[in-house]
């Protein structure tokens, strides 16, 4: 606890220290007043301070989030070029050479035999690159909403919505009891005489 004058400024690296602190018994769930006790500076002053950690918070949580995502589009860019680069070459002409010992009597050697056919490009490597291109476009929210069909609770089929002022008074009634029950509420009667 330090000795200060009421409205006396803290001085920048003292500020800051002050911040880490409030920072971390805030997170411990410790009361404003507590932490402003423990520093040995007002209340009010805590709170402003708490205003501008979460403010920091909030900014480095932004920045945290737009890095993690640039990272994942790097990786994601840095599969897409491998996968492009192994399709271009799985549509090169493909050269196969063979080497075979003769050792005839008269003329011993090597026969070497070379067969040449041209690639046809293998589809892994363009799904790869669909699929990077996909994700791609997720993580940047590039991709149409999706539509969703309402089911009913267990999700097995379609509900088909139905107004309330469609519903007879027991249908209601019934309708009304049926929520309860799922929702585990206890339904208690209103007089409304």
């Amino acid at each position: 606890m330090t000795n200060r004058k009421p409205n006396a400024a803290r001085h920048p690296d003292l500020r800051l220290v002050h911040r880490e602190t409030i920072a971390r018994e805030y997170l411990k769930g410790r009361y404003q007043h507590e932490i402003a006790a423990m520093l040995g500076i007002s209340p009010a002053t805590v709170k402003r301070d708490l205003v501008k950690i979460r403010r920091l918070w909030l900014e480095s949580s932004l920045r945290d989030f737009d890095a993690l995502k640039a990272e994942q589009l790097a990786k994601i860019d840095t599969v897409e070029a491998e996968a492009w680069m192994m399709w271009a070459r799985s549509c090169e002409r493909l050269v196969r050479t063979s080497e075979q010992q003769i050792e005839a009597t008269r003329f011993p050697g090597c026969n070497v035999r070379t067969d040449s056919e041209q690639g046809t490009g293998d589809p892994r490597y363009l799904q790869l690159a669909l699929q990077c291109v996909e994700r791609r476009s997720k993580l940047l929210g590039l991709n149409a909403p999706e539509k969703i069909a309402h089911t009913n609770p267990s999700g097995t089929e379609q509900a088909i919505p139905r107004l309330i002022r469609d519903m007879s008074e027991e249908e209601r009634e019934a309708r009304i009891e049926e929520l309860h029950r799922q929702s585990g509420m206890k339904l208690v009667p209103i007089d409304c005489d």
